[in-house]
């Protein structure tokens, strides 16, 4: 029995195709035709397969045609399965008949996907082309009914008919926005301190195959406990919308990611332009990469959908340091001095600190961390650096002079706020006695005792004064007894 799909163009016209598209036929068998993408996504290639052929036509009317369609080849298993019989019933000699009330934008959608994923598990190849300015156009296709694919994974529907056919790409691909407290692609921060992340993925209806890869640089530790993804105000369910997958084990250079793998289920149910959000903390840790010219503490999301498409952006958090230089009123390097490190004027718990043993350098410690110290321990005729610091200004109080110096009365500012850094000390013979400061760094100038009044002084003077009172007095008592005595 002969079984035909009456006016199947028409039908199609107006189709919507999540992740593909469904395409009718050529107008007449054995002939060869194309299909046009326009508004194609630059670069992004694009996928005929024919699913059924075509062996005769009738035209009905100027604008509608009456084909015959027979099961193309390697399609055979594909309409054996019981979904697709949901939608198309093939009988003894291969052709088709669409099922009543499924051929709605939903269902066509539906059986497109079935039809791609078969085509991909099966190892069945189509004609492709690759867009370049915004248009891709497929060649050489016989007459046929085609399902096209996109390696976007994006939006597309049917525009016209005929021995050339051309079809619109409706959405453009998925982007995303990595931003740091919400709005920014920078920021400062010390070692310890928590900088919060979000990522928007500003998916598109058609979403197939998203995964968000997130990858820190080695100076970031991830905290898997802040994860959370919403849409609106709506949180996603973990395991049904998506899975997590975490590599905290570092790679050749350091770098550690996390993965969130959006399921089918649930970017089957995106039907327009929706925001999805996703929000974490990382923590700058020990292995921070310090100052401006590093390039910073880098963060970068990916996002891969379609079948091989991605899109990035990045966040980078940048650390500081300064060289703490001690030396008299003569530029010449002083030791034995101590100070804390305050991260304001008035504060009262100094900056904990850990101490490179071989270099003599300080570092801002994580939390917890064991052997963190108070004070920083100037021992000997060079420069020492504090590392893993905010671009703020921090306060050093002297807790102890060198031997035969003054204290410092007063905490001195040292401002990283301004230019976010501070220049490297230039030390003439640094480590050896004799050292001197010429430029850069902090310098911190201790001047030498106070002197007490010496010989020659007031001291002096006082003794003579009472020195001389006292022999004037033995004179005169002398006197009056000699007196006393001659009566």
């Amino acid at each position: 029995m002969k079984k035909t799909i009456k006016k199947l163009m028409a039908a199609l016209l107006a189709v919507v195709l999540l992740c593909a598209m469904a395409v009718p036929a050529f107008a007449a068998e054995g002939a060869s035709g194309s299909i046009t993408i326009d508004k194609a996504i630059n670069g992004e290639t694009y996928t005929a397969y024919k699913i059924f052929d075509v062996v005769s036509s009738k035209v009905e009317t100027d604008d509608s045609k009456t084909y015959v369609y027979m099961v193309a080849n390697g399609w055979a298993n594909f309409f054996e399965q019981n979904d697709v019989r949901g939608y198309v019933t093939v009988d003894k000699n291969g052709q088709p008949t669409w099922i009543e009330g499924k051929k709605s934008d939903t269902d066509l959608q539906a059986f497109a996907k079935l039809a791609l994923t078969y085509a991909s598990t099966n190892g069945i190849t189509g004609k492709t082309a690759t867009a370049a300015g915004n248009q891709a156009v497929i060649n050489g296709l016989a007459a046929g009914y085609y399902v096209v694919s996109t390696t976007a994974g994006s939006l597309c529907v049917l525009n016209t008919n005929g021995s050339d056919l051309k079809i619109d790409e409706k959405n453009e691909a998925p982007t995303i926005d990595k931003k740091i407290d919400g709005s920014k692609s920078t920021n400062d921060a010390a070692i310890g301190d928590v900088v919060n992340y979000t990522v928007t993925i500003h998916a598109k209806k058609g979403a197939t195959g998203y995964v968000l890869t997130d990858t820190m640089t080695k100076g970031l530790t991830f905290n898997p406990d802040s994860l959370t993804v919403k849409t609106g105000t709506s949180t996603l369910s973990k395991d049904t919308d998506y899975t997590v997958d975490v590599n905290s084990t570092p790679d050749t250079d350091g770098n550690t990611n996390f993965k969130v793998t959006f399921t089918d289920t649930y970017l089957n149910g995106i039907d327009g332009n929706t925001d999805i959000v996703v929000s974490y903390t990382a923590t700058v840790n020990k292995d921070a990469v310090i100052g401006t010219t590093t390039g910073g503490n880098i963060n970068t999301a990916q996002l891969k959908y379609g079948n091989n498409s991605t899109v990035e952006s990045t966040t980078k958090t940048y650390s500081y340091e300064f060289d703490l230089v001690k030396t008299d009123n003569s530029k010449k390097l002083l030791t034995g001095a101590k100070f804390k490190l305050y991260d304001s004027a008035t504060g009262t718990i100094p900056v904990k600190l850990i101490k490179d043993a071989t270099t003599g350098n300080y570092r801002v410690a994580e939390t917890s961390e064991s052997g963190a110290v108070d004070e920083i321990v100037i021992d000997s005729f060079k420069a020492v650096t504090i590392s893993g610091l905010n671009k703020k200004t921090y306060y050093l109080e002297e807790t102890l002079a060198p031997a035969g110096y003054n204290k410092l009365t007063e905490r001195q500012s040292v401002e990283l706020g301004k230019e976010g850094f501070v220049a490297d000390a230039t030390i003439n013979n640094s480590g050896s006695e004799g050292a001197t400061w010429t430029e850069g760094g902090v310098q911190v100038i201790n001047n030498t005792g106070a002197t007490l009044p010496s010989t020659g002084g007031m001291g002096t003077t006082l003794f003579y004064v009472i020195g001389g009172g006292l022999m004037v007095a033995a004179v005169v008592l002398l006197v009056t007894k000699k007196r006393l005595e001659n009566k």
